[in-house]
């Protein structure tokens, strides 16, 4: 149980981190800072830096899921950061890791490995699209049986 719920929450972010971190595609037009979200694409160089984080939902047949936590992106999209989860009132705190892979039309996927107290606990995947001129981004959880939406603020 707590497995899911950790999964679902890093996916999350991951789908997030992916969004923001990642590079454009040769055929992607380089972004402006007003275009980003937009018709004219996203840029990773929009996108890096420190995101605050939440997630809400149900694991069916497991309970309620929350999350709250913060995810620093660097320039070649890798993504690291840390969360408090609660899975079914059950909190704990974990790590994650991950890569993020970022579409021209401003969509993500992001690959989340998940540790509690260290190991590796789960690898979640994220679907998402990064919003608002790339300061907040939206995702969901793509492990079946959930029905996760995690949240993203730019920071910095």
């Amino acid at each position: 149980m707590k497995r899911i719920f950790t999964s679902l929450a890093v996916a999350g972010l991951l789908v997030f981190v992916s969004a923001v971190l990642s590079v454009p595609t040769p055929t992607t037009k380089a972004a402006t800072p007003a275009m980003i979200g937009h018709e004219g694409g996203c840029s990773l160089r929009q996108v890096a830096g420190h995101w605050g984080h939440s997630f809400s939902g149900t694991i069916v047949g497991l309970g309620p899921a929350a999350a709250v936590g913060n995810t620093t992106i660097n320039p070649d999209g890798s993504f690291t950061g840390s969360q408090t989860r609660s899975f079914n009132g059950d909190v704990e705190e974990e790590t994650y890791t991950g890569s993020l892979s970022l579409n021209p039309d401003c969509t993500v996927t992001d690959t989340v490995n998940v540790y509690l107290n260290g190991a590796l606990e789960r690898v979640d995947v994220l679907n998402g699209v990064v919003t608002e001129d790339g300061r907040s981004a939206k995702a969901i959880l793509t492990t079946p049986g959930t029905a996760i939406l995690v949240e993203y603020s730019k920071i910095d």
